[in-house]
């Protein structure tokens, strides 16, 4: 709960001595509301506002959904948004070190979604990379190493059973953006939740391809399907 008198306490002890509040995930903080959406607790948006406006600390913290609250600030100037996505397949190859050939390499990043911690977990069986040849077998073995990790964050990401079948259309079959619009006309603002939380990639078939596809990448997909 949040107190108010705890809270003057907490701005009393910040305007004294300024910290770096670093909050690892506010979705534990996020509350449902009408439809589908979660929102954030307005008591902590007023104690994360005077905290910054009233003391010289500042917040960071990190989320998987988008939330109202934040963007609000974000158009006020009262907050900075940063999406995050995966590492560069360059930064991939570092951390998995020189086991891996290039094309085993990728197909490893492509797997993981750029996903670092994933990657780092991998590199441990890297003096392996040699033998992880056939695709199907390399994404089998990576799933396996890998446990649950994506059954884990579909759970921590409090996702609605109408996103949840959203991305399980996508995982059955490669959907082009344009078309899965035309039959899910009111899912759009979904469907961008669920690009910007990283969970769905928007890409080009071809060079030429000017059709936007929609796509997960293959551990996501084994996730949903099986």
């Amino acid at each position: 709960a949040v107190s108010t008198s705890k809270n003057d306490e907490l701005i009393e002890k910040l305007q004294i001595e300024p910290a770096l509040i670093v909050l690892e995930s506010i979705d534990a903080l996020l509350s449902p509301t009408e439809g589908d959406a979660r929102a954030l607790d307005p008591r902590y948006v007023s104690l994360f506002r005077r905290i910054t406006e009233e003391t010289p600390s500042k917040i960071i913290a990190t989320s998987t959904q988008t939330i109202q609250a934040i963007e609000n600030l974000v158009l006020r100037g009262q907050a900075m948004l940063y999406n995050v996505t995966g590492i560069r397949l360059a930064d991939a190859e570092s951390i998995l070190g020189n086991h891996w050939n290039s094309k085993a390499a990728e197909d490893v990043w492509k797997a993981v979604g750029g996903n670092p911690l994933m990657l780092k977990e991998l590199s441990a069986w890297s003096e392996y990379a040699n033998g992880l040849t056939p695709e199907t077998d390399r994404l089998s073995v990576i799933s396996a190493l890998v446990g649950n990790f994506y059954e884990k964050v579909l759970k921590s990401m409090l996702l609605h059973t109408s996103d949840i079948e959203i991305l399980k259309n996508i995982a059955q079959d490669e959907t082009l953006f344009g078309e899965f619009l035309a039959r899910k006309p009111k899912a759009m603002p979904k469907l961008k939740r669920l690009i910007d939380m990283g969970l769905v990639q928007k890409d080009y078939a071809h060079s030429n391809d000017t059709a936007i596809h929609l796509t997960l990448n293959p551990l996501l997909q084994r996730a949903l399907i099986n």
